[in-house]
């Protein structure tokens, strides 16, 4: 009786812890973390850009040098399953070319690495709101451009 009180209790909890993971803060707090290599809650500009160097590598999949517009939204940034959840993959879709527009500073069509450093560098400075050089997780969540940008692609209109 007990093992079936439990199973029961593990499916009435799953949707809810599923739709947790898919939660546009939880995502925010999770790329965070991945930003944050010393783990000390902060971010710092050189934590940025290895992060951006990191996620070339992983968008550039032709090797090319640079992220072109299919490979940029192939990529996601983990909000792409609370798009199509939510059934505003075509928002999602909306704000991220306008991200890319934005990176993509010598409008070749691609977004090289020092374009997204340079980014990156203007949405640092924006969402430190305190100056000290550093970002915290709120000030990450609350005043990042993509951040910014991805949440209110994902929610709905009121």
């Amino acid at each position: 009786m007990n093992k079936v009180f439990c199973i029961l209790c593990a499916f009435a909890l799953a949707p809810s812890v599923q739709a947790q993971q898919l939660d546009p803060g939880n995502i925010a707090q999770s790329q965070f973390a991945q930003v944050d290599a010393d783990s000390n809650g902060r971010l710092d500009m050189a934590e940025q850009e290895r992060f951006d160097s990191d996620m070339m590598i992983s968008m550039d999949l032709d090797e090319s040098g640079a992220a072109d517009m299919d490979e940029f939204l192939a990529w996601g940034f983990g909000f792409s399953a609370v798009a199509e959840e939510r059934g505003r993959e075509a928002n999602y879709q909306t704000a991220s070319r306008i991200i890319f527009s934005i990176m993509d500073y010598d409008d070749s069509g691609e977004v090289t690495l020092e374009e997204m450093n340079g980014f990156q560098a203007a949405a640092f400075a924006y969402s430190d709101q305190d100056d000290d050089g550093e970002l915290t997780p709120e000030e990450f969540h609350s005043h990042h451009f993509m951040n910014i940008a991805a949440q209110e692609a994902l929610m709905p209109i009121q």
